[in-house]
């Protein structure tokens, strides 16, 4: 039951992560923002997959899944935050800064939390 509601919780958090940058990078298409879009969308796929296999698939795959959701969820950080970024801070009232930036914090946070919370479940079940 614990595995189908963080299932759940995933494919939302997926579909955040990739709509959210959609919706609030600049016009300008060589601006970072729009790089850190595309690269949020390709990393929202697997963890769509991921959240799906949680919630049709067996239990067996839970603990590997958990362990790659919490890659992907740092991942999902790192990519607005360090490896691409966004818009220069000097332009503190864009939108890819004031909402895209801080939005794929928390919800790559919440990617993090919701695999550690699938890893604890998948050690307390196996004792």
């Amino acid at each position: 039951m614990v595995r189908r509601i963080l299932g759940i919780l995933i494919i939302i958090l997926a579909i955040g992560i990739a709509v959210v940058p959609q919706l609030t990078k600049c016009d300008v298409s060589t601006m970072k923002c729009n790089y850190t879009a595309d690269a949020e969308m390709a990393l929202a796929l697997p963890i769509l997959i991921e959240g799906l296999v949680l919630v049709i698939g067996r239990k067996e795959s839970q603990f590997g899944l958990a362990l790659v959701g919490a890659a992907l969820g740092i991942s999902v950080i790192l990519v607005a935050y360090v490896l691409i970024g966004v818009c220069s801070s000097t332009m503190m009232t864009m939108d890819c800064i004031t909402i895209m930036k801080p939005s794929l914090l928390v919800l790559g946070l919440l990617l993090i939390l919701a695999n550690i919370g699938l890893l604890w479940s998948s050690m307390r079940n196996k004792t």
